[in-house]
């Protein structure tokens, strides 16, 4: 009887382990891991080249009484891929592209100006669930300004936050600095 006790209480140990180890395997194949690969189109408003032709305005009109009528932005339009090695850390590229347009008071002059941008970049994600991250980024690249001028582009993102209203599709927002604007806004989708 002591014998056909214990057989049971092993037996019943043994089938609550395999029961829980099955579930365990189940809830492993269910939960797919994260896609790798992301691409995002973006806006970005308020950027470097902006501020770079609002204060030089300042000081051509400080300097030379020459004024200016208008200064307009197309804002920029961006395109990026990131490949996500793990769920925490991610590195990319991205292409940016501007317009601006200058118009003077005392003259017929207008000049319009093109400027892109391309920039090697990575970001660190404070938080990854199901629907939402939350980050942190830096990049750095080469900037060409349709005037003939180069230089070093970069962007600093203070906060991102992407939010995925469907499995593998959502928005992102984005504030920081650098070519890509203050503030960015776009779609972004993970393969």
């Amino acid at each position: 009887m002591n014998m056909n006790k214990r057989t049971k209480v092993v037996s019943l140990g043994l089938g609550i382990f395999l029961l829980l180890s099955g579930l365990a395997f189940a809830e492993t194949d269910l939960v797919a891991p994260p896609p790798k690969h992301e691409i995002s189109v973006g806006l970005g408003i308020l950027t470097v080249q902006e501020f770079v032709w609002i204060v030089g305005d300042i000081l051509d009109t400080m300097f030379t009484g020459h004024e200016t009528d208008q200064i307009s932005g197309s804002g920029n339009f961006s395109l990026s891929y990131r490949y996500h090695p793990s769920r925490r850390l991610a590195f990319g590229v991205a292409g940016v592209i501007e317009n601006i347009n200058v118009t003077y008071k005392d003259t017929p002059e207008k000049r319009s100006f093109r400027t892109w941008a391309l920039m090697g970049n990575v970001r660190l994600k404070y938080l990854d669930a199901e629907r939402l991250s939350l980050y942190s980024g830096l990049g750095v690249g080469y900037c060409s300004f349709g005037s003939g001028g180069d230089t070093i582009a970069f962007q600093v993102t203070g906060f991102g936050l992407s939010f995925r209203f469907m499995k593998n599709l959502g928005f992102f927002v984005e504030l920081g600095a650098g070519y890509q604007g203050i503030v960015n806004v776009g779609l972004v989708g993970r393969l």
